[in-house]
């Protein structure tokens, strides 16, 4: 369960970062994912 978590932190991390990404430049990667 512990793993879970981390794993559910590391996610929301990455969503953070691609978010902030895609402030900056728009990419093709995150309109596949949508």
């Amino acid at each position: 369960f512990a793993l879970y978590q981390q794993y559910l932190k590391v996610l929301e991390a990455l969503e953070a970062e691609d978010k902030a990404t895609l402030r900056e430049i728009p990419s093709p990667r995150s309109i596949q994912k949508n």
